[in-house]
């Protein structure tokens, strides 16, 4: 049948290259058919791997990592840092710890990896779902507050959580739609590769509502009808494919206490830290009530989203960040406070620290200053400033800001 059709194929558009790969997954079948259409016209055939995990390394492990940039767009700079590092086959990253490769390349590098590996780089297609499932929340009295529809909308969640649930499946495409009082109507489609958890739904949702009613003139009244209708499925097999490798052991353990946790002290009471992104170390994450976030997916709410953020400082991020920032003194070679312009020039280079009246300690090495000016337009939030990255004969390494001529440590690496 496969010769067939690549027959009917190179009949009906001669000048097309034609090739079939069978294989268990996406990218190890683009890479058979590749060779499949490399071989022969006349002698072209499908290029078939045996299925189960050690088929697919056998084949997969002898290729070079370029083929993950030509079949799976994986960069070509990632390509080429593998290379320079002696990476230079499939089956040598596939061998790497996961855990090691995350440490070292970010997501880009154990999305690479798991493509080694034989994993796929996406979910298997999802399908329509029945056209009776989903479910209706409909309001005797219309409701003009966010927090309420939040809360409707997570028992909602839970509703078509436990039907999906009952038939092996996870919604990866769901429509929610709301109604007001006076007909005026939000419909929205939210897609998760991954499949939606109760959560998760709950988060869109919050978003949802509330730029529907941030809009300009708002809402003329409150709503009156909210509905979930799962717009594509597929089935549930227990795993968890994310750029960050998945949920561990340890995720598991943590989504089980905040649960605990939330049990006895009501969810309200109960945050989580979730990417917010920012200039400063401090304003990169926030505080985010368990009600509207995913704990059983911390990848997803971690995950730093590339934005235009000028003036924020490069990786790697101080280990920990001070609540508050801590005075502190920098002194010259002559004993001299040091002092930085407007300019964001130095009186003097930076000769020792001392931190809330300890002994003054030598700087070994200091990098900056690295000036920003934020909100200039606000004469109530202006703020200028200037950072640098001091090491301490001691072996510390802090981050250091100097704002209307006070220094501060406001964070420290580890």
């Amino acid at each position: 049948m496969a010769q067939r059709v690549v027959q009917l194929v190179i009949d009906a558009v001669p000048n097309v290259v034609t090739g079939i790969g069978i294989a268990d997954g996406r990218f190890t079948a683009g890479v058979a058919a590749r060779q499949s259409a490399g071989q022969h016209a006349a002698a072209a055939g499908p290029v078939i791997i045996g299925p189960g995990p050690n088929d697919t390394r056998a084949f997969l492990d002898p290729l070079s990592v370029s083929t993950l940039a030509d079949i799976a767009d994986v960069s070509g700079d990632l390509i080429d840092l593998f290379r320079r590092l002696g990476v230079r086959r499939l089956g040598d990253l596939a061998a790497l710890p996961a855990a090691d490769v995350l440490a070292r390349f970010g997501r880009a590098g154990v999305f690479a990896h798991r493509i080694a590996c034989g994993g796929d780089d996406r979910a298997a297609d999802a399908v329509a779902p029945p056209p009776e499932l989903f479910v209706t929340q409909a309001f005797e009295d219309p409701v003009h507050l966010l927090d309420p529809l939040v809360f409707a909308a997570k028992q909602l969640a839970q509703q078509l959580h436990d039907l999906l649930v009952a038939n092996g499946r996870v919604c990866t495409r769901l429509s929610v739609v709301a109604e007001t009082e006076h007909g005026e109507r939000s419909e929205h489609l939210w897609y998760r590769p991954n499949g939606l958890s109760v959560a998760a739904i709950v988060e869109r949702v919050r978003w949802q509502f509330d730029g529907w009613i941030q809009q300009p003139g708002g809402l003329s009244g409150g709503i009156v009808l909210m509905r979930f209708t799962p717009d594509e499925v597929c089935s549930d097999d227990g795993s968890q494919l994310g750029f960050w490798g998945g949920r561990t052991e340890a995720d598991e353990w943590a989504a089980r206490a905040v649960a605990r946790v939330a049990g006895l002290v009501g969810e309200q009471q109960v945050f989580v830290p979730a990417w917010r992104g920012g200039r400063q170390p401090g304003d990169a994450y926030a505080w985010v009530c368990i009600d509207t976030a995913d704990v059983t997916e911390p990848t997803e709410r971690l995950a730093v989203v590339e934005a235009p953020w000028p003036g924020h400082l490069p990786a790697p991020s101080p280990a920990t960040v001070m609540a508050e920032s801590v005075p502190a003194e920098v002194f010259d070679a002559a004993g001299h406070v040091v002092r930085v312009n407007g300019r964001g020039v130095l009186s003097a280079p930076p000769h020792t620290v001392s931190v809330r009246g300890r002994p003054a300690e030598i700087i070994a090495a200091w990098a900056g200053p690295w000036p920003i000016d934020e909100r200039w337009w606000d004469s109530r939030q202006h703020r200028r400033m200037a950072r640098f990255q001091f090491t301490t004969s001691s072996g510390e390494a802090l981050l250091v800001v100097v704002e209307q001529q006070q220094w501060w440590i406001t964070a420290v690496y580890s």
